[in-house]
C-alpha cells in the first residue's frame, strides 16, 4: 500500500527478532526417536521373557543335578566293568589260541626240517646210484662181452643129468 522508501514500524510477532534460528531438526524430533527405540527395546524384552516362561525349562536344584549325574556315571561304570570283563575273557581266549598255534607251528617246522633232511639224504643216494650206473655202463662198454647174471640161478640150482647117470 505504501510505497515509500522510509521504513515502517513492525508490530506484533514481526517486531521480535529470532534469537535462535533452527539450523536442523528440532529437539522434539530427537525425543520422538529416543522414545520410539526405547519402547521397541522394552517390547523385545517383554516378548523374550514371555517366550522364556513358555518354552524355558524350570530350574533344577543342584542336588537333583548331582543325583542325575551320579546315576549316569554309575551306569557308565557298570557298563565299562562288563566290557572290561568281556575283553579280558576274549584276551585270554586269544592268548590260548595263539599259544596252541605257536606249538603247532613249531611241530610243522620240525616236520619240515626232518623232511628236508630226508630229501637231502635221498638226493645223495640218487646221485650215488646214478654215478654207479654210469660206471657200470662204462665198464660194460669197455669189455667185449658182459657176463649175464641171472639172480634166480643161485636160488634154484639145476642139476644136469646125463643119460649115463640115470642107468
Amino acid at each position: 500500500m505504501y510505497s515509500s522508501s522510509y521504513s515502517r514500524a513492525k508490530l506484533g510477532l514481526e517486531a521480535r527478532e529470532h534469537l535462535h534460528r533452527p539450523r536442523g531438526k528440532s529437539c522434539g524430533y530427537y525425543l520422538r526417536i529416543v522414545f520410539f527405540f526405547s519402547s521397541l527395546i522394552q517390547s523385545l524384552i517383554i516378548a523374550s521373557l514371555v517366550l522364556f516362561l513358555v518354552y524355558g525349562q524350570p530350574e533344577k536344584s543342584a542336588e537333583e543335578l548331582r543325583v542325575k549325574v551320579s546315576a549316569v556315571e554309575h551306569e557308565n561304570n557298570i557298563r565299562m566293568r562288563k566290557e572290561k570283563a568281556e575283553l579280558g575273557a576274549q584276551l585270554g581266549a586269544r592268548t590260548a589260541e595263539k599259544g596252541a598255534l605257536e606249538k603247532e607251528l613249531q611241530k610243522m617246522k620240525a616236520a619240515a626240517n626232518v623232511t628236508a633232511k630226508t630229501l637231502q639224504d635221498e638226493q645223495k643216494k640218487l646221485t650215488k646210484c646214478e654215478v654207479e650206473k654210469g660206471l657200470a655202463l662204462l665198464r660194460c662198454a669197455t669189455q667185449p662181452q658182459c657176463p649175464r647174471h641171472n639172480p634166480f640161478d643161485s636160488m634154484y640150482p639145476t642139476q644136469h643129468y646125463s643119460t649115463f647117470d640115470l642107468l
